[in-house]
């Protein structure tokens, strides 16, 4: 099992968190809070926090978005809201547990055929907004050598110099030429859209993050 995480801006109010629960299990989270500056900073600390602290009581993905999700909306400045993606992955088995929270799809790459597919799961509304929102998981049975690549808005949202956006079909294009030749698609990816947006602008972080069953 292997994790690789880049974030393209380590500014604003994207974030994500790995924790290993054991030897078989690990976490990986990925979000994007409401706003910036001091409140989001602080949002988002306490947000990890509470996110370890459930993960490490709690079985499942979806009890620890709703428990977080509860303490959220009863103890955060009003107006702060979260979308959120929490992933549990069982190292010997190759089974992923996802949950989330009004965030965008995630890529799973199925190396072993070479195809990369978009993945918009069911889920709640962002954290943080309703007390009694629940998030339901889903579970994925990955093989030897596949991908989850985990994103916040801004990648596929940023634009070239004609206002195009880099958009979902551009990355799934992208993860299938470069998964051909290596595993690790974080700089393969940020390559691409380094190139796509020359003369263009971003308006958002962009984060990625992918974890690997090996």
């Amino acid at each position: 099992m292997e994790a690789k995480s880049i974030p393209a801006s380590a500014v604003g109010g994207d974030f994500y968190d790995f924790l290993s629960l054991d030897a078989d299990r690990l976490t990986a989270t990925i979000g994007d809070v409401s706003g910036k500056g001091v409140p989001a900073a602080l949002f988002m600390a306490k947000l990890i926090s509470d996110l370890r602290f459930a993960g490490q009581k709690l079985g499942s993905p979806e009890a620890i978005l709703s428990d977080v999700n509860l303490g959220l909306t009863t103890q955060a400045r009003r107006g702060m809201f979260v979308s959120a993606q929490y992933l549990l992955l069982d190292a010997e088995t190759g089974e992923a547990r996802v949950s989330n929270g009004g965030h965008v799809p995630f890529l799973w790459h199925h190396r072993g055929r070479g195809e990369a597919e978009v993945v918009d799961l069911e889920g709640g509304p962002p954290l943080g907004i309703l007390p009694d929102a629940t998030y339901p998981e889903t579970a994925l049975s990955l093989e030897r050598g596949d991908s989850l690549i985990l994103l916040t808005d801004g990648l596929v949202e940023c634009m070239n110099e004609s206002g195009e956006a880099f958009g979902f079909p551009r990355l799934v294009e992208v993860v299938e030429t470069s998964g051909r030749a290596e595993p690790l698609l974080v700089q393969a990816i940020l390559r691409a859209v380094e190139s796509f947006t020359l003369g263009g602008q971003r308006h958002d972080d962009m984060t990625l993050l992918q974890v690997l069953w090996c």
